[in-house]
């Protein structure tokens, strides 16, 4: 590997300075298709979030070839789905061909000028709605459900709890709303549809090459990019650290506890008929346990010689 290195880059005095000239996240060349080449061969050593099984298979799938796709694929590739097809699967198979999607909204029964709506919230995300937040903007848009924010911090509240009775309350309000503001059931229904199976919780992250990252470097508290993964505070929190993660892990705990002994039939039919699927998902399984735990993320900090507080 140095060899190999030393064909492409000159040394800069050290290998911090050196590292600095040429993979700092601030000098990286986002537009490179080179780069985003290597990251579906999985030719990057370590890249952050991606270097596990999962991750690996994950930028192998997709071959995200931007900071939207790789964001997406890092919360795609938490997801289970309740229907045959994985969330992974599917964004490859629409990315692949969008016409599917758009297919998949016809048979729905949707006409041109709500694909239209729809295209505003979906089309980056070739149709898979990845987080919470984008049930919610949809939730709240005029021409879909009309919901205001904090009926809709309310449906995705019922999301990530899994409670029956506060779901059913909240597609209520989302139907009633939504037809009060002429959106048809058929919009409505997809849109229902399109409600994530199981949350997935990130904590705001400035990534290098981001608006974001431009107008929040001077406040990151960390040095190290390996806590750049979206589970990690490198932003100054209003709570300590280590109640900041205390709430956090809770937050996964409560999420996923009551759901993770829930498999479908429909679910455990796929598993049997494609055994890949139910290794992934174990794994996965196995990876959202460890969310669940506080010391966890504070022992990542202190190997990575971070000082929290």
């Amino acid at each position: 590997m140095r060899e190999k290195l030393e064909q492409t880059i000159d040394e800069k005095g050290s290998l911090l300075d050196t590292y600095k000239a040429y993979l700092h996240p601030d000098v990286l060349d986002y537009e490179s298709p080179k780069m985003w080449q290597m990251i579906g061969n999985n030719d990057i050593i370590d890249l952050f979030q991606f270097e596990t099984d999962i991750g690996l298979s994950a930028a192998k799938l997709i071959k995200p070839t931007n900071l939207v796709e790789l964001a997406t694929a890092n919360s795609l590739m938490r997801l289970m789905g309740g229907k045959n097809k994985q969330p992974l699967d599917e964004y490859r198979e629409y990315k692949k061909n969008l016409d599917l999607w758009y297919q998949e909204m016809k048979m729905a029964g949707l006409n041109t000028e709500e694909m239209l709506v729809l295209e505003k919230h979906l089309k980056k995300l070739y149709g898979i709605a990845d987080t919470q937040e984008t049930v919610m903007e949809m939730a709240m848009d005029p021409k879909i459900g009309n919901l205001d924010l904090t009926e809709a911090n309310k449906l995705r509240k019922a999301i990530g709890k899994k409670s029956e009775k506060v779901m059913k309350e909240s597609k209520k309000e989302f139907f009633e709303k939504g037809s009060a503001a002429n959106t048809s059931q058929a919009l409505l229904n997809y849109v229902k549809s399109k409600c994530i199976l199981t949350p997935s919780f990130s904590v705001l992250t400035p990534l290098p090459g981001t608006e974001l990252y431009n107008e929040k470097k001077e406040q990151i508290k960390v040095s190290s990019f390996e806590l750049f993964d979206l589970l990690h505070a490198v932003l100054p929190t209003k709570l300590s650290l280590e109640q900041f993660y205390k709430e956090y892990a809770n937050l996964w705990r409560k999420s996923y506890s009551r759901y993770l002994p829930k498999v479908s039939f429909d679910a455990a039919k796929e598993f049997i008929s494609k055994p890949p699927m139910i290794i992934h998902s174990l794994k996965l399984l196995g990876h959202v346990k460890a969310l669940f735990k506080a010391e966890n993320y504070m022992l990542d900090h202190q190997k990575l010689q971070e000082e929290p507080e």
